[in-house]
């Protein structure tokens, strides 16, 4: 009846689902009753021949190793495993002559590039960039530009520089210490210093407001709030990593944090060792800590949800 992870197994002895809950017990049931219509479930009900359990101290310990289960199985039932592919970056191509942003899935090691995520989906690293562009003028162009570039006599100007919206050097239209001041402010808010970007911003919707062209203003407003929450999530997760060592105490329960990951759980004060489900599984390897020395900046993908969870639980105690 208590906090823990349950296990759907069928009879090659595969992992199908892998699910959390509160109460393991009434969380079992509920498939087996009318309250769960999704075709999935009738299917997985279909396959399973044997459910098991794995009991945890607490809400916090089941998230975690839930996590690590679905990554490292990838039950085909669970569709949580897809959410690392994708997550995604917002990169700054410092390592170019003329840098601009990009939104990327690869971490491109050894660059001198600047990378920011990672990012819950596409669309929200798009309007982060979006965010930005709309009022500091990168490029928008992928042009390849080398040290040696040259521009072209009759290059055309981009329309978004036509507009003063952007710079395009690929036209050999911009100046390189006003192009360096606009990749200043990027960096700046790249590394949390949002403040000169967000009064623009809030400058524009508050025009558009009074100009009655509320949709314009509703679309700033998005970015606005995109911008904001990806740089409240990043500066969360550098807080908890930057921490290093730690504790997260409830009741009974106390959690050893490292680096963002839960590398081990007291109870009243005695490790806690969960006990096995009876499967053909290295479950000791399964539901291991990753290492923390493993965690850097960008955090990778595979390591990101773990973080969020401890850091979610962190600020709830």
């Amino acid at each position: 009846r208590g906090p823990g992870l349950y296990l759907f197994v069928d009879g090659e002895g595969e992992v199908l689902y892998v699910g959390k809950a509160t109460n393991i017990r009434a969380r079992v049931r509920s498939y087996f009753g009318t309250g769960d219509s999704r075709r999935k479930v009738g299917s997985l009900l279909k396959l399973m021949q044997s459910i098991h359990y794995i009991s945890t101290p607490d809400v916090l310990s089941a998230e975690v190793l839930e996590l690590r289960l679905i990554a490292r199985l990838r039950p085909r039932y669970n569709h949580a495993f897809t959410r690392a592919t994708k997550y995604c970056y917002v990169r700054l191509t410092c390592g170019e002559v003329w840098p601009r942003l990009m939104v990327t899935k690869s971490l491109k090691s050894g660059s001198d590039d600047i990378f920011l995520g990672p990012i819950s989906s596409r669309s929200m690293a798009r309007d982060f960039v979006d965010a930005i562009e709309s009022v500091v003028p990168l490029r928008r162009c992928t042009v390849r530009m080398g040290k040696n570039y040259r521009a072209p006599v009759d290059a055309p100007v981009c329309s978004a520089a036509q507009l003063g919206l952007a710079q395009c050097p690929c036209s050999g239209t911009a100046e390189p210490s006003s192009y360096a001041k606009a990749v200043e402010s990027v960096m700046r808010v790249l590394s949390g210093n949002a403040d000169e970007v967000l009064e623009k911003l809030n400058a524009k919707m508050l025009a558009h407001s009074r100009a009655q062209r509320f949709e314009e203003a509703g679309v700033v407003l998005a970015r606005v709030e995109a911008l904001e929450t990806i740089l409240r999530r990043v500066q969360s997760v550098r807080e908890l990593v930057e921490a290093g060592e730690l504790s997260i105490d409830s009741g009974q329960v106390s959690h050893s944090v490292e680096r963002g990951l839960l590398v081990g759980t007291d109870v009243d004060g005695a490790s806690f060792n969960f006990v096995a489900p009876q499967i053909d599984l290295d479950f000791s390897e399964l539901l291991s800590a990753p290492k923390p020395s493993d965690v850097s900046y960008p955090i990778s993908a595979d390591l990101i949800d773990e973080i969020l969870c401890i850091a979610r639980h962190q600020n709830a105690a």
